[in-house]
Protein backbone atom coordinates (compact mmCIF):
# COMPACT_ATOMS: atom_id res chain seq x y z
CA UNK A 1 0.00 0.00 0.00
CA UNK A 2 1.14 3.41 -1.19
CA UNK A 3 2.12 5.85 2.00
CA UNK A 4 0.47 9.36 1.31
CA UNK A 5 2.02 12.52 2.99
CA UNK A 6 0.53 13.39 6.20
CA UNK A 7 -0.95 16.73 4.90
CA UNK A 8 -3.22 14.57 2.51
CA UNK A 9 -4.99 13.56 5.46
CA UNK A 10 -5.13 16.73 7.72
CA UNK A 11 -7.36 19.46 7.22
CA UNK A 12 -7.53 21.47 3.99
CA UNK A 13 -5.80 24.00 5.46
CA UNK A 14 -3.12 22.36 6.45
CA UNK A 15 -2.28 21.71 3.03
CA UNK A 16 0.48 23.49 1.42
CA UNK A 17 -0.41 26.33 -0.94
CA UNK A 18 1.39 25.54 -4.40
CA UNK A 19 1.49 28.91 -5.57
CA UNK A 20 2.86 30.63 -2.65
CA UNK A 21 5.51 27.56 -1.66
CA UNK A 22 8.19 28.65 -4.57
CA UNK A 23 7.89 31.94 -2.90
CA UNK A 24 8.14 30.80 0.45
CA UNK A 25 11.62 28.85 -0.97
CA UNK A 26 13.12 32.08 -2.75
CA UNK A 27 12.67 34.44 0.09
CA UNK A 28 14.47 31.68 2.64
CA UNK A 29 17.37 31.09 -0.08
CA UNK A 30 17.55 35.19 -0.19
CA UNK A 31 17.77 35.10 3.34
CA UNK A 32 20.69 32.68 3.44
CA UNK A 33 22.41 34.61 0.84
CA UNK A 34 21.83 37.90 2.76
CA UNK A 35 23.06 36.22 6.18
CA UNK A 36 26.05 34.99 4.00
CA UNK A 37 26.75 38.04 2.91
CA UNK A 38 26.66 40.25 6.05
CA UNK A 39 29.06 37.87 7.52
CA UNK A 40 31.40 37.88 4.44
CA UNK A 41 31.62 41.24 3.53
CA UNK A 42 34.02 42.45 6.61
CA UNK A 43 35.94 39.57 5.72
CA UNK A 44 36.46 40.58 1.76
CA UNK A 45 36.74 44.38 3.24
CA UNK A 46 40.27 43.20 4.93
CA UNK A 47 41.46 40.63 3.23
CA UNK A 48 40.56 41.26 -0.69
CA UNK A 49 41.09 45.04 -0.51
CA UNK A 50 37.23 46.02 -1.60
CA UNK A 51 36.73 49.69 -1.80
CA UNK A 52 34.96 50.65 1.93
CA UNK A 53 32.38 52.57 0.39
CA UNK A 54 31.52 49.61 -2.32
CA UNK A 55 31.99 47.43 1.07
CA UNK A 56 29.77 49.58 3.28
CA UNK A 57 27.10 49.96 0.80
CA UNK A 58 26.78 46.31 -0.09
CA UNK A 59 26.76 45.69 4.25
CA UNK A 60 23.94 48.10 4.64
CA UNK A 61 21.85 46.57 1.76
CA UNK A 62 22.36 43.11 3.00
CA UNK A 63 21.36 44.00 6.64
CA UNK A 64 18.56 46.02 5.34
CA UNK A 65 17.17 43.29 3.05
CA UNK A 66 17.65 40.60 5.80
CA UNK A 67 15.83 42.38 8.36
CA UNK A 68 12.96 43.11 5.75
CA UNK A 69 12.98 39.21 4.70
CA UNK A 70 13.18 38.49 8.58
CA UNK A 71 9.82 40.41 9.22
CA UNK A 72 8.74 39.03 6.49
CA UNK A 73 9.27 35.96 7.67
CA UNK A 74 7.74 36.84 10.92
CA UNK A 75 4.51 37.79 9.42
CA UNK A 76 4.18 35.14 7.50
CA UNK A 77 4.19 32.79 10.90
CA UNK A 78 1.88 34.78 12.49
CA UNK A 79 -0.96 34.84 9.69
CA UNK A 80 -0.11 30.83 9.09
CA UNK A 81 -0.30 30.65 12.61
CA UNK A 82 -3.72 31.82 12.87
CA UNK A 83 -5.06 29.41 9.36
CA UNK A 84 -3.10 26.49 10.67
CA UNK A 85 -1.27 25.80 8.08
CA UNK A 86 2.03 24.21 9.04
CA UNK A 87 3.95 24.51 5.85
CA UNK A 88 3.62 28.31 5.44
CA UNK A 89 4.55 28.66 9.31
CA UNK A 90 7.45 26.32 8.83
CA UNK A 91 8.44 28.48 6.21
CA UNK A 92 8.07 31.93 7.98
CA UNK A 93 10.36 30.75 10.53
CA UNK A 94 13.59 30.18 7.40
CA UNK A 95 12.82 33.59 6.84
CA UNK A 96 12.72 34.28 9.79
CA UNK A 97 16.21 32.20 11.13
CA UNK A 98 18.76 33.77 8.87
CA UNK A 99 17.94 37.56 9.91
CA UNK A 100 18.24 36.70 12.88
CA UNK A 101 21.44 35.17 12.53
CA UNK A 102 22.66 38.26 11.13
CA UNK A 103 21.45 40.49 13.45
CA UNK A 104 22.93 38.82 15.99
CA UNK A 105 26.30 38.55 14.33
CA UNK A 106 26.27 42.40 13.66
CA UNK A 107 25.48 43.12 17.30
CA UNK A 108 28.21 41.13 18.53
CA UNK A 109 30.53 42.55 15.92
CA UNK A 110 30.09 45.70 16.73
CA UNK A 111 29.39 45.57 20.81
CA UNK A 112 25.61 46.25 21.97
CA UNK A 113 26.57 49.03 23.97
CA UNK A 114 27.70 51.08 20.86
CA UNK A 115 24.32 50.60 19.18
CA UNK A 116 22.92 53.26 21.75
CA UNK A 117 25.62 55.83 20.65
CA UNK A 118 24.55 58.96 19.08
CA UNK A 119 24.12 59.15 15.07
CA UNK A 120 27.02 61.44 14.78
CA UNK A 121 30.57 60.83 12.82
CA UNK A 122 31.96 64.05 13.37
CA UNK A 123 33.90 64.42 16.75
CA UNK A 124 36.04 67.36 18.13
CA UNK A 125 37.54 68.90 21.24
CA UNK A 126 36.94 72.29 20.28
CA UNK A 127 33.12 72.36 18.63
CA UNK A 128 33.07 75.74 18.76
CA UNK A 129 36.17 76.03 16.02
CA UNK A 130 36.93 73.10 15.24
CA UNK A 131 40.28 72.46 13.58
CA UNK A 132 39.63 72.58 9.52
CA UNK A 133 40.60 69.81 7.66
CA UNK A 134 43.27 70.75 5.06
CA UNK A 135 45.09 67.56 2.94
CA UNK A 136 42.19 65.50 3.86
CA UNK A 137 39.67 66.97 1.82
CA UNK A 138 41.74 65.67 -1.66
CA UNK A 139 41.04 62.43 -0.02
CA UNK A 140 37.30 62.08 -0.22
CA UNK A 141 34.67 62.36 -2.38
CA UNK A 142 31.24 63.10 -3.46
CA UNK A 143 30.02 59.43 -2.06
CA UNK A 144 31.93 60.33 1.44
CA UNK A 145 30.81 62.44 4.35
CA UNK A 146 31.66 66.31 4.00
CA UNK A 147 34.77 67.94 6.14
CA UNK A 148 32.67 70.39 7.09
CA UNK A 149 31.76 70.74 10.79
CA UNK A 150 27.74 70.15 11.37
CA UNK A 151 27.35 72.81 13.74
CA UNK A 152 25.91 73.97 16.82
CA UNK A 153 23.19 70.70 16.58
CA UNK A 154 26.10 67.82 16.53
CA UNK A 155 28.19 70.26 19.14
CA UNK A 156 24.96 69.86 21.43
CA UNK A 157 24.98 66.13 20.70
CA UNK A 158 28.64 65.58 21.40
CA UNK A 159 28.11 67.48 24.32
CA UNK A 160 25.54 65.68 25.64
CA UNK A 161 26.79 61.95 25.05
CA UNK A 162 30.86 63.31 25.14
CA UNK A 163 31.42 65.79 27.70
CA UNK A 164 34.86 64.42 28.71
CA UNK A 165 36.13 65.68 25.37
CA UNK A 166 37.93 68.51 26.23
CA UNK A 167 40.97 70.05 24.93
CA UNK A 168 44.55 69.34 26.70
CA UNK A 169 46.19 72.29 27.81
CA UNK A 170 49.93 72.12 28.26
CA UNK A 171 53.31 73.80 29.94
CA UNK A 172 54.63 73.38 27.00
CA UNK A 173 55.53 75.91 24.19
CA UNK A 174 53.83 75.36 20.68
CA UNK A 175 56.90 73.36 18.89
CA UNK A 176 57.55 70.88 21.40
CA UNK A 177 53.58 70.22 22.34
CA UNK A 178 53.32 69.37 17.95
CA UNK A 179 56.33 67.59 18.08
CA UNK A 180 54.70 65.75 21.29
CA UNK A 181 51.13 64.95 19.41
CA UNK A 182 53.39 63.78 16.42
CA UNK A 183 55.05 61.03 18.57
CA UNK A 184 51.60 60.37 20.35
CA UNK A 185 50.09 59.74 16.67
CA UNK A 186 52.93 57.34 15.55
CA UNK A 187 52.39 55.45 18.56
CA UNK A 188 48.53 55.11 18.17
CA UNK A 189 49.72 53.63 14.49
CA UNK A 190 48.04 56.57 12.74
CA UNK A 191 48.80 57.20 8.78
CA UNK A 192 50.21 60.70 8.57
CA UNK A 193 48.81 62.88 5.69
CA UNK A 194 49.80 66.18 6.37
CA UNK A 195 52.01 67.67 9.14
CA UNK A 196 52.20 71.74 8.93
CA UNK A 197 55.06 72.96 11.29
CA UNK A 198 54.22 76.59 10.49
CA UNK A 199 50.41 76.23 11.04
CA UNK A 200 50.64 74.04 13.97
CA UNK A 201 48.71 71.41 12.76
CA UNK A 202 48.80 67.20 12.08
CA UNK A 203 46.27 65.44 9.64
CA UNK A 204 46.43 61.44 10.09
CA UNK A 205 43.77 58.43 9.56
CA UNK A 206 43.00 55.77 11.42
CA UNK A 207 41.31 52.34 9.94
CA UNK A 208 38.64 50.29 12.39
CA UNK A 209 38.80 46.57 12.89
CA UNK A 210 37.09 44.43 11.70
CA UNK A 211 35.24 46.43 8.73
CA UNK A 212 38.25 48.18 7.54
CA UNK A 213 36.60 51.92 7.93
CA UNK A 214 38.92 54.98 7.65
CA UNK A 215 38.51 57.78 10.11
CA UNK A 216 40.47 60.90 9.29
CA UNK A 217 41.88 63.05 12.51
CA UNK A 218 43.46 66.51 12.78
CA UNK A 219 45.55 67.61 15.22
CA UNK A 220 45.71 71.54 15.84
CA UNK A 221 48.47 73.38 18.86
CA UNK A 222 48.17 76.85 19.69
CA UNK A 223 49.64 78.94 21.51
CA UNK A 224 47.76 79.40 25.35
CA UNK A 225 48.95 82.47 27.91
CA UNK A 226 52.42 80.20 28.35
CA UNK A 227 52.07 76.88 27.21
CA UNK A 228 49.72 74.99 24.78
CA UNK A 229 46.35 74.17 23.40
CA UNK A 230 45.94 70.88 21.81
CA UNK A 231 42.41 69.94 19.84
CA UNK A 232 41.77 67.10 18.69
CA UNK A 233 38.89 66.02 15.33
CA UNK A 234 37.99 62.86 14.59
CA UNK A 235 35.82 62.24 11.71
CA UNK A 236 34.70 59.24 9.94
CA UNK A 237 34.92 59.24 5.99
CA UNK A 238 31.14 57.27 5.75
CA UNK A 239 28.56 56.36 8.05
CA UNK A 240 25.50 58.38 9.35
CA UNK A 241 27.07 57.97 13.12
CA UNK A 242 30.31 55.92 14.28
CA UNK A 243 29.25 54.30 17.34
CA UNK A 244 31.16 56.08 19.59
CA UNK A 245 34.75 55.28 18.02
CA UNK A 246 35.70 58.97 17.34
CA UNK A 247 35.32 59.17 21.10
CA UNK A 248 36.94 56.47 21.46
CA UNK A 249 39.85 57.44 19.54
CA UNK A 250 39.96 61.15 20.63
CA UNK A 251 40.39 59.95 24.24
CA UNK A 252 43.03 57.47 23.97
CA UNK A 253 44.99 60.05 22.06
CA UNK A 254 44.37 62.49 25.73
CA UNK A 255 45.35 59.66 27.89
CA UNK A 256 48.69 59.14 25.54
CA UNK A 257 49.51 62.68 25.77
CA UNK A 258 52.40 63.19 27.94
CA UNK A 259 51.51 67.71 28.93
Amino acid sequence: MTTQPDWQFAPAQDKPNTKTRPLVRVGIILAILNMLIVIAVPVARLYLQVPEITAYQIFVTALLAGVVLAALGLLLMIITALTHNRFATKGGLKLLLPGLVSAVAVIAMLGPANLLRPMIYDLTTDTQNPPQFVEVKKLRSAEHNSVDYGGAKIASLQQSAYPDLQPILSSMNTDDALTEAIQVAKDLRWEFINIDYAKGIVEAYDTTEPFGLIDDIIIRVQREGSGSRIDVRSASRIGPGDLGRNADRIRLFIRTYRS
